[in-house]
């Protein structure tokens, strides 16, 4: 994988990460600037986020179909909700 931007465009900074095992040592006010576009390109390249810890995760809930960390539920319709950061409709 190649090192890139997993930040947001919140702040402007940039959090270049050589390896995705480095994820769990993020401190908690990190996680939500993360990128969505950077979590599927780390899943794509094998990464599989359950290896993250629960305990190194900023949230107790994590998206039922791709394990990342959950910041926002958006309901879009019955039964169907938006997860955040990550988009996946469950």
């Amino acid at each position: 994988m190649s090192d890139g931007n997993l930040n947001g465009e919140g702040d402007g900074s940039t959090t270049a990460m050589a390896d995705p095992s480095e994820l769990a040592d993020l401190e908690p006010s990190e996680w939500p600037a993360l990128d969505p576009a950077a979590l599927r390109e780390l899943e794509d390249g094998g990464f599989d986020v359950r290896a993250v810890p629960d305990e190194a995760l900023p949230t107790a809930e994590r998206c039922p179909q791709c394990h990342w960390p959950v910041f926002q539920v958006t309901v879009v319709g019955p039964g169907v909700r938006i997860f955040g950061p990550c988009d996946c409709r469950h």
